[in-house]
Formats: structure tokens, sequence, C-alpha cells
């Protein structure tokens, strides 16, 4: 059975190593973590081997954005590269219709595809069961 939690946090590598303090202090009740940026995921990936967690062999990271961070060799962080080019033009379209009043006659989606860079900090986990 999956379970998900979502930790209150903030987009910094503090926010990073705040988060690995309440999942160590539960337990660590997961095999991985998707946080909602590299740099967040950053803290994490420094913050859980102090604390002896083994990253990716006890828990994975898989952050967001595919920063410049993430590419480095030393960090290796998987992340889910978006294309910003793609939706940045988007965004700003939504943003003028709502302030010149031009709302959607009906709700609407833009889906702007996504890819996994995979790196050194996700492995299959070692255990399953909590």
């Amino acid at each position: 059975m999956t379970h998900i939690s979502v930790l209150p946090g903030d987009y910094t590598e503090e926010a990073g190593a705040a988060a690995a303090e309440i999942l160590l202090a539960d337990g660590l009740p997961c095999t991985a973590v998707l946080a909602a940026n590299d740099r967040c995921a950053v803290g994490l990936m420094f913050a859980l081997p102090r604390a002896g967690i083994r990253v990716p062999e006890d828990v994975s990271i898989v952050g967001v954005d595919d920063s410049r961070l993430a590419q480095m060799s030393h960090v290796g962080l998987t992340s889910v590269k978006q294309d910003v080019p793609r939706m940045a033009p988007e965004v700003m379209n939504m943003a003028i219709a709502s302030l010149e009043g031009q709302q959607a006659a009906q709700p609407f989606e833009v889906v702007v595809e996504t890819a996994l860079a995979v790196r050194n900090i996700t492995a299959v986990p070692l255990r399953t069961e909590h």
C-alpha cells in the first residue's frame, strides 16, 4: 500500500533540512521523497546522512526543476525537468487575461510535458514495509 504525506516547507535548503528532521522524528516512514524543488531536495540530501540515513540506499530523493545544482556531478540529484520556456508564456497569457477580466467560460488545463532526469540519488528501495 502506498502512503503519501505532504510536509510543510519552503523552497530552500533549510526547509529540506527541516523536513528531514520531521521525517526522522517520525522514524523515517518512507523510502522516497519528492521535494518541492532542487534546493529543498539538496537540504534533505545533506541532512539525512548526518543522521545515519543512507541516500539512496535507505531513501531516494527527487527534486523538481532540474537546476544546475541538480546537474552538478558531486550532487547528482534526480530531478523532474519542466519546460519553463513553454510554461512562462502560458502563465503570462492566463495572468493577462485574468487582469483584463477575460474569464474562461469553462475551467481549462494547459498540460506541459515533463521528463525525469535520473541521477545518483535514487535507487530501488531496500525495504518496502514499515
